[in-house]
Formats: C-alpha cells, sequence, structure tokens
C-alpha cells in the first residue's frame, strides 16, 4: 500500500474517534510515516493535527515536540509553511508550559 493512502486511512480513522489517546496514536502513526518518506509538508500538515489532538485529548506533553519540530521547519523555510496555524499553536504551548516538568520556570 503506498504511504499517502496509509495516511488516508489514518487520518479518517482520527476523524471518527472521539478525542483521547487513541486519536493521538493515530495521528502519531500518520507523521511517523511521512518522516518515514521524507515527506517534510505532510509531516507539517499531521503535526497540526496531531497538536490539536494531544491538547485536547489530555495528552499535551506530545504537543510539544510537534511544535518544536513544526517551528523548525517554519524557521528554515519560511515561505513554504505558513505561519498563522503556527502562532495559534504557540499559545497552546504556553498555555501548557508549566506541566512539562523538563521545562524550568527560567527556561519560560
Amino acid at each position: 500500500m503506498d504511504y499517502q493512502a496509509r495516511i488516508d486511512e489514518l487520518e479518517a480513522e482520527a476523524a471518527r474517534t472521539p478525542e483521547g489517546p487513541v486519536r493521538v496514536a493515530l495521528y502519531e502513526e500518520a507523521v511517523r510515516l511521512a518522516d518515514e518518506h521524507n515527506d517534510v509538508g505532510l509531516g507539517v500538515a499531521l503535526r497540526d493535527e496531531l497538536m490539536s489532538a494531544a491538547v485536547f485529548g489530555g495528552s499535551a506533553e506530545k504537543m510539544l515536540p510537534a511544535f518544536a519540530w513544526s517551528l523548525a521547519q517554519h524557521d528554515r523555510d519560511p515561505d513554504s509553511f505558513g505561519a498563522s496555524a503556527l502562532l495559534w499553536k504557540y499559545k497552546w504551548v504556553m498555555e501548557n508550559l508549566t506541566e512539562f516538568p523538563q521545562v524550568s520556570r527560567a527556561q519560560i
């Protein structure tokens, strides 16, 4: 099966799945497939969905690595990746940052 077809299946299943750990896992698998095939554009789009699923599914800790990766892609090539969705997620990062023990108050 073509990896993009599998990602489409995972996204469709995630859309039918209630918010929570299963939806997060579906997006994580889709991200893994995009990364495995070096599809950066799809990786950005899928991480955007993963961040939403993580925040609203009770797994905010999974949002931070997805955000950092997406931010790095935007910094490398700002013309290819729009900033508005990323900036929207930035507020989620700031709202949840105090919940990450690996990020000190001084770093915040």
